[in-house]
This record gives C-alpha cells, structure tokens and sequence, in this order.
C-alpha cells in the first residue's frame, strides 16, 4: 500500500496546472501523512489515526465540489471509492489481508481519478 500513495502526486500535479492552490496544499498534506502512516504501518498509532482525519477531510471537501459543480463522474468514482474503505476494513477484520490491501488500494486510484476530474472539469 505504501507505493500506492505514490498515486498522489498525479492529482496534485493536476491541481497546480488547474490552479486549485487550497487542493493542491491540502492534497500534499494528504499525501504526506499517508508516507508517513504506509512506511511503517501500526494499527493503533497517532500516525494512522492523523492519515484517516486527513483523508477523511480531503475527501469531504472534494466531494462537496463534485457535487456542487454536478461533476458525475467525480461523483461516482469517489462513491465507489468512500463505499470500498468500510469494504477494505471488513476484509481485513476478517483476515482477508491480500484483498483488503488490494480494496484499499483501488480506494486510492479511485479518489485520485475522481479529484483530476475536478480540476478538469471547473
């Protein structure tokens, strides 16, 4: 999972060509806390509780401008991407490491779609 945050720095390329400073800034922090969280994963650390807060407000805010701006598509793949998180934690709760990791990371090409997709499309 830790090379897939290297996915991140795609959409914040795009929101710099797109000029959207206040996505490009909070995306750059989410990309920082989740190196710092996948280097060294532990499952009841300060470190992972910060990366989920964070995720959970860059989410939100890019959510909240695919559906103000009826950006659909947007819309639909980051859906799909919030719906696979709960997905991801039952696999893992379960034992199913391998497709948990996999979900997860799915969750993550999915929201980086969907945030290029705003900057495209604003």
């Amino acid at each position: 999972i830790f090379l897939i945050c290297f996915i991140h720095p795609i959409h914040i390329v795009f929101a710099i060509y797109y000029k959207f400073y206040l996505c490009c800034f909070i995306d750059i922090l989410l990309f920082i806390t989740s190196l710092n969280h996948w280097k060294y994963p532990l499952l009841n650390s300060n470190k992972r509780y910060i990366d989920i807060y964070t995720a959970m407000l860059v989410i939100s805010y890019h959510y909240y401008l695919s559906i103000i701006n009826y950006i659909v598509i947007s819309i639909i793949l980051m859906s799909i991407g919030i719906v696979l998180y709960p997905i991801n934690t039952y696999l893992y709760n379960y034992n199913y490491i391998n497709l948990s990791a996999l979900c997860h990371c799915f969750l993550h090409i999915l929201i980086s779609l969907g945030a290029c997709f705003i900057y495209i499309n604003l």
